[in-house]
């Protein structure tokens, strides 16, 4: 039965691109999900549409409609969570950003506007049973599949089979194009010296027993490197990565003393390399739930010991954290980190951990660069404050520990200081004085 209905919906990709017409309203699947195949084409419209209002994040390929100037005015795009190749699209006047906790994405993406006229998504092959899977996430799209006016799936024959509320029937589908392809993969950021003594702080804090959320980059590949030691660690987490399938391995993580879905990892959606699709796929042990539900600060405070480890970066001396943007130029969003803190900070014996290298090489007006405080008096001018001073527990840095929490704005001062790289302390010291802090 379900095989005749999705002989019925098949469509060819010529067919698909027939669908977009100037002036619609489309979704796109984020991350994991994104419809390479049709991202691959839609720079063919050039002359048939233009202005397609398009709403996605975490693109990961430099597709030609978004990265090549010869391009423009096909696409007006907006995303809630920047990837290298919208930065591109930023800097060509082509994309900007829609600022949105994780949690509440969907709804800010469909906030005030008619229904989507199409969303377009990656899935798994369909089984027996007439269920796709949305590969591996659900940021956006189950809440836009109730919205949209048509849903059209690209099905990925080599795309793992997932569980929790990715899955789709093909009673929802409008039409089906075939791709003989798997998941762009993501390989992990290599791991320097300076993220290893962090990764090795990090460690000092994260009790046996706790569930951890981790996110993407070299620091947080090298806390997991630190955690091999710990003992019956779980997670909840808005993106998984390829570390956790180490920890798994290990036997560090086990999920046994978990209070909320035991024994189960949670996560909004998964990005990696093949290895971390091979493990997901068909594997009752991850649950990928909707963005709404994962990232609520008050379903992340049920975990016991919920510990969250974010990375940021630049953090002034009263303890604000910029984690997305620098000096006007948006470099990705605020995804689930404020939600995380927040929600770690709730939980029974929970802790919330900010960290970034304690120096960084800045571009100087003549085309040179220098090496630059990551720890700064003020935010840079333009830059975006993405976790308030009230929610920050924990910074990290390659030289120590700074716990803010429970400190005045004279002690959060001298905390920070003292893990900022030797050569700027005294400056730091200096502007903490002009300031009135110290």
């Amino acid at each position: 039965m379900y095989q005749q209905e999705y002989q019925r919906k098949r469509i060819s990709m010529d067919q698909l691109l027939e669908l977009f017409q100037s002036d619609l309203f489309i979704v796109l699947g984020s991350g994991p999900q994104s419809p390479v195949g049709l991202l691959s084409r839609l720079h063919e419209l050039q002359g048939r549409a233009s202005h397609i209002r398009l709403s996605t994040a975490l693109p990961l390929k430099p597709y030609p409609v978004m990265t090549d100037p010869q391009y423009r005015g096909i696409l007006e795009q907006e995303s809630f969570f920047y990837s290298p190749v919208q930065r591109i699209s930023d800097r060509l006047g082509e994309c900007t950003h829609l600022p949105s906790h994780l949690r509440a994405a969907p709804s800010v993406v469909l906030r005030g506007r008619a229904d989507p006229d199409l969303l377009v998504t990656s899935v798994s092959p369909m089984d027996e049973h007439g269920y796709f899977s949305i590969c591996a996430g659900c940021l956006v799209e189950p809440e836009v599949l109730k919205r949209a006016k048509r849903v059209v799936v690209e099905v990925c024959a080599k795309a793992p089979r997932t569980f929790g509320d990715t899955t789709l029937h093909i009673s929802r589908v409008d039409h089906i194009v075939e791709c003989d392809r798997g998941l762009v993969e993501m390989p992990p950021a290599p791991i320097g010296e300076a993220d290893l003594a962090i990764g090795r702080y990090v460690a000092d804090l994260v009790e046996d027993g706790s569930t951890i959320q981790l996110g993407i980059g070299s620091i947080p590949n090298a806390v997991a490197q630190s955690l091999m030691h710990k003992r019956d660690l779980g997670m909840h987490t808005e993106m998984l990565v390829d570390s956790t399938v180490d920890l798994v391995e290990a036997g560090v993580l086990t999920g046994r003393c978990k209070t909320l879905h035991p024994n189960q990892i949670v996560t909004v959606f998964t990005m990696g390399t093949q290895r971390l699709y091979d493990f997901i796929d068909n594997n009752p042990g991850v649950l990928h739930r909707a963005a709404p539900y994962t990232n609520d600060p008050y379903v992340i405070a049920q975990n016991y010991k919920m510990t969250s480890i974010n990375t940021t970066l630049q953090v002034d001396l009263f303890g604000q954290c910029a984690s997305e943007s620098v000096a006007g130029s948006q470099i990705s969003g605020i995804g689930g980190q404020a939600e995380t803190c927040m929600g770690a900070q709730m939980s029974p014996g929970g802790k919330s951990i900010m960290t970034l290298h304690s120096t960084g090489t800045v571009r100087q007006k003549d085309g040179s660069t220098k090496l630059a405080s990551k720890i700064v008096p003020g935010l840079t001018p333009g830059t975006v404050v993405s976790t308030a001073r009230s929610d920050v527990e924990y910074v990290v840095t390659e030289f120590g520990v700074a716990e803010l929490k429970g400190k005045t704005v004279r002690d959060r001062a001298k905390a920070l200081i003292s893990i900022a790289h030797p050569d700027f302390q005294a400056e730091l010291t200096e502007a903490a004085e002009r300031f009135h802090i110290l």
